[in-house]
């Protein structure tokens, strides 16, 4: 099946006389060998001017596709950075609310403990005092049932003697029973205070195990709660340089790439030299065709802008005459990136301010 000539795109011979992709005629082509020389020649080279012509043409769709993917990749890239930003924020804020939540508990825990020590300080001197009051019942109990083994064979001795002695000494007899009834009661009592003491020594060391292993679990739950905060301490570093890596490259992408907004302008404030007769602005990325009004005005020598696209070509510039202002009103451009060149005419310096405004449009 025979190809276009310009475009190579196959078509039919007999039914086709243009090609659908570029519009050649076909039909020139077929009975090109039978027109004189001097047409022949004329249309070989306008055969060559179109395929010349058709290889630019696809050059630049090929270019403008390419643009349009780098244009989504970075839209796309933008978004990323954002939604990444956004969690990083989010997860540092967590992560420092659980910091003061653990730093409270700590506080918290801290002060218990403190208490518990207070407590069992107190706890063993009153157990101090207990036990000196228990060995001072036990030394006056036996000093107590000595006594009372002492009166009890004296009042056995004094029965016998009373007994030998006959009536007369039952007076003296029965007040000497009732010293050593009196001695036993106090026996009794003392006995029974030693027991309560007693009692009272066992609860008071129960309370102290019990506090001594409320202490043990609270400096487990303290030494568990550090670790903790030690660990969210380097959780929070590492988000923290995360969140700093992502500032960064999105410094440097806006620092590279200028999003223009409709309502909104950019503007590029300078000075041009002999030395110094070129500047070019950051990229700026339209998300969609849009109308503009550039002006390069605070001149005081003559200077142009050029507006170039991605692929390095130029769309329009100013190349006005007058010194003042040079501007674009109303221009149109497609949806991509694009550059502005700024040049100086001649070779005295000049200032300049370059503003870029997107329609709302």
């Amino acid at each position: 099946m025979p190809q276009c000539p310009v475009c190579q795109t196959e078509y039919q011979e007999d039914s086709q006389s243009k090609c659908v992709t570029c519009g050649w005629d076909l039909v020139s082509i077929a009975h090109l060998g039978q027109i004189p020389k001097s047409f022949e020649s004329r249309e070989i080279n306008h055969l060559q001017w179109a395929k010349n012509r058709w290889s630019q043409l696809r050059l630049q769709q090929l270019k403008q596709e390419e643009n349009k993917q780098q244009i989504e990749q970075i839209t796309r890239t933008r978004n990323e950075l954002e939604s990444l930003y956004s969690e990083t924020q989010e997860q540092l804020s967590s992560t420092q609310f659980q910091v003061s939540t653990t730093q409270q508990q700590n506080k918290a825990l801290q002060s218990q403990l403190q208490q518990l020590k207070t407590s069992n300080n107190e706890l063993a001197n009153q157990n101090a005092q207990v036990q000196s009051q228990l060995t001072t019942a036990n030394n006056n109990s036996t000093h107590y049932q000595s006594q009372i083994r002492s009166r009890g064979i004296q009042r056995i001795i004094l029965f016998i003697i009373l007994g030998l002695m006959g009536t007369s000494s039952g007076i003296i007899g029965y007040f000497g029973y009732k010293e050593i009834t009196r001695l036993e009661q106090k026996n009794s009592s003392l006995a029974s205070e030693l027991q309560s003491s007693r009692q009272d020594l066992e609860s008071k060391n129960k309370r102290i195990d019990e506090l001594e292993s409320s202490k043990d679990n609270l400096s487990r739950r303290l030494s568990n709660l550090r670790s903790q905060h030690r660990d969210l301490e380097k959780s929070k570093q590492g988000i923290e340089n995360d969140l700093s890596k992502v500032k960064d490259y999105y410094q440097r992408y806006l620092n590279k790439h200028k999003i223009i907004y409709q309502g909104h302008s950019l503007t590029w404030n300078g000075e041009l030299s002999s030395s110094n007769k070129t500047m070019w602005t950051n990229r700026i990325i339209l998300d969609k065709g849009s109308y503009l009004d550039i002006s390069l005005s605070n001149l005081t020598k003559d200077a142009d802008f050029e507006i170039v696209n991605s692929s390095g070509n130029s769309v329009t510039n100013s190349r006005q005459t007058k010194v003042g202002e040079d501007s674009l009103s109303n221009f149109y451009l497609s949806k991509g990136s694009y550059q502005i060149k700024v040049w100086l005419v001649g070779s005295d310096s000049t200032t300049y301010r370059l503003n870029v405004y997107r329609r709302n449009k």
